[in-house]
């Protein structure tokens, strides 16, 4: 069984879009390791995918994924799509 780490970061990317903090600009210019992106992992065999933050499509589509079987979440975000 094989464990790929699609991404490593916290709830917000790094670098963040539009922002030019000190740490962002040496994000972007470095790159990996200092660019990371929200938690994710793929653990291949059972081709099961774990958490899926908004960036899963750059993730996904970087790997060499080529099935998904389920998914499981650590934890739920809801979100307000719905203003009052």
């Amino acid at each position: 069984m094989k464990i790929e780490f699609l991404g490593t970061g916290g709830a917000m990317p790094i670098p963040r879009p539009l922002c030019h903090c000190r740490i962002c600009e040496e994000a972007r210019e470095k790159g990996v390791p200092y660019s990371r992106m929200g938690p994710s992992l793929f653990v291949h065999g059972p081709n099961i995918l774990i958490d899926t933050p908004e960036d899963i499509y750059v993730q996904l589509n970087r790997s060499n994924i080529k099935e998904i079987n389920g998914v499981f979440y650590s934890h739920w975000h809801p979100k307000n799509y719905l203003k009052a």
